[in-house]
Parts: structure tokens; sequence; C-alpha cells
């Protein structure tokens, strides 16, 4: 029933004017994935290489929110590109340095195509959606960890996807949720080790509740602040503690989006309250801040954090979350 009252709210991703891509398929990820000593080494004697080669994320370096980054980088020779190798000095010595006859796109090092024996197997001709917001999320995962991704211009391998278009700060709080996960977890076919495949095929059929901008304004909110509390690479355990709590927040605004009579006849409410406390300011050390914005949410008076700790007398999210 659950699962039947929030399908019936939404429409298909498919519908949502989005755009899914897999990540950079380069066919000899040894030669294309370099570290950051490499980088340094390419880019010293070669200036002009640094223009091309950008951060990376593997699947394994997605967590939920923001990654678990790794310093590792993309040499981006994509075909569509139709870069001159000569130009690039450091990148041409680098890339033989791995051997020519491996980088032959010949079906003998790397799979047949047309392209030339630097670039990447893929004509990636979507590589201009990586420069734009977007939401990362591994191919295959046991956990459905989602990153929304503005300000970084990540790529990411042939181990992921990556979700373009509009609402996306609504949609990775979703994608976050312990809403999204009890309800379409066995949407995705589960393979060797309850490893879940997040294939375009599937994640198109899922029906997502349609947002309003204004509707969207407390979603981004707690996202930028799960976001800036990710990037502080939490030590101690009272930040870890501040994470927990706005993740808990996150998940209480997102059933509220999807459960507003059961929340207004428990007099609850989250999403206008989030509205109403500060945008993170640049200028300030972003680390207090967040601990300020936690301090006045986790006062007892406080309506958010009375909906998060009173919403599990709503019997739904009660199933929900001892179900999780």
């Amino acid at each position: 029933n659950i699962k039947e009252s929030v399908e019936s709210q939404g429409i298909p991703l498919v519908q949502w004017n989005l755009k899914i891509n897999r990540g950079v398929v380069t066919g000899y990820n040894d030669a294309f994935i370099i570290s950051e000593n490499d980088k340094s080494l390419i880019t010293n004697d070669d200036k002009e290489s640094v223009k091309i080669i950008k951060p990376i994320l593997r699947g394994k370096d997605i967590s939920a929110w923001y990654p678990d980054y790794n310093n590792y980088y993309l040499i981006g020779t994509f075909p569509t590109l139709n870069l001159n190798i000569d130009d690039y000095p450091g990148i041409k010595n680098f890339l033989l340095s791995k051997g020519r006859s491996r980088l032959e796109q010949d079906g003998k090092g790397r799979k047949k195509t047309g392209n030339k024996w630097f670039e990447t197997q893929d004509q990636i001709s979507y590589w201009q959606d990586f420069q734009k917001p977007k939401i990362i999320y591994p191919n295959m995962t046991k956990y459905l960890p989602f990153i929304y991704d503005e300000h970084d211009h990540y790529f990411s391998n042939d181990k992921s996807f990556i979700l373009t278009g509009k609402k996306l700060k609504n949609l990775t709080c979703f994608f976050n949720s312990k809403l999204f996960k009890y309800c379409f977890s066995d949407n995705f076919p589960e393979l060797q080790g309850g490893t879940k495949e997040l294939r375009k095929i599937f994640f198109d059929k899922i029906p997502v509740k349609k947002i309003t901008a204004i509707e969207e304004i407390p979603f981004a909110k707690i996202l930028d602040y799960l976001i800036a509390l990710k990037k502080e690479k939490l030590q101690n355990d009272t930040d870890q503690f501040i994470l927990i709590y706005f993740e808990q927040i996150a998940n209480a605004l997102v059933f509220e989006w999807y459960f507003k009579k059961e929340f207004e006849k428990a007099s609850l409410s989250v999403a206008k309250h989030l509205e109403k406390l500060p945008d993170l300011n640049d200028n300030e050390i972003i680390i207090h801040q967040l601990r300020k914005i936690y301090i006045i949410m986790n006062q007892e008076n406080h309506p958010i954090h009375q909906a998060v700790f009173s919403m599990l007398s709503i019997p739904q999210i009660e199933l929900i979350m001892n179900n999780n």
C-alpha cells in the first residue's frame, strides 16, 4: 500500500526530461585514469595538458551526498574533441609509455573502433554534461548512494551513470532517502551478493513526484548542508552525529513530501522551517556555521526536531524506518 501510494503521486523519470548517460569508457583504464603523481609528471612538462585532464570518480568512490574522492584523473581525449595529440606532448609520451599496440583500437589492443590510438574508446559526445550540475550514482551497488555534483565537475568511469536535468537537488534527497530504498530497491535486479543493478532501463521507470522551484528550496538547503558536511571529512564524533541528524532531517523532508496529510494530522512540519534557516556563507568557516545550524535545529522545542523524533508516530513511517 505504501509503494502504491508513492507511485501514484509520481510520474516515471523517463517523462522528466532528464538525461542519463554512462560514465566514460576508455577501453584501457590503466592508461587513461591516472594518479595525482602521474598528473603532475605530465603537466610539469606540458602545461597545455591540464586542459584535458579532469578529476574522475570511480564506482567505489561514490558515497551518499558527496564522494570519497581519491585524487584520480581522466585523460579526456574524447574522439568528439578531434584533438591533435602532438599539441599535448606530455599526454602523448605518457600514453606511449603504456604501449602503443595496447592502445590501438584494432580489436587486438582495444575494442575495434574507428578511433585513434590516443583517444578514449567511446565517443563521449555528451562530455559537456559532466560540466553541468548532475547526479552521479554507481551502476552496481548494495547501498544505492547518490552524489550531487554542481561545482567540482567530476567525470566518472564506466562503473557509474550521470543524470542531468532539472530539480536535481530534490531528486538527490529522494534517491538517498529511506523511502526510495523501501519502495524501489526491488525495482532493480539483484546480482550476486545482494548488489543491485541500476541500469537506465530500470531507472527510467521509477515514478517520482513532481516539484516546483519554490517547493524545492528546503530540499536544496538540507542538501547544501549535507554536502558541506561531507566535504569537511569529519573526524570527531560530534560532527559525525551532526551528519546523521541532517540525514534524518532529509528523510523527514521526503516523508513530509509524500505523506502531507499524515504530517498535518500529527501537527508536524519540516519544509517551511528549513526555508527559514540561513544559507551557508563562503566568507565564514563552514563547519562553524553548520554547528550553529545544528544547535538551532536540535533544540527540543524546534519544529524540525519535533518532526524528526515524532514522525515515527505515523504508522507508514514507523514501518519504513524499522524495515531499514
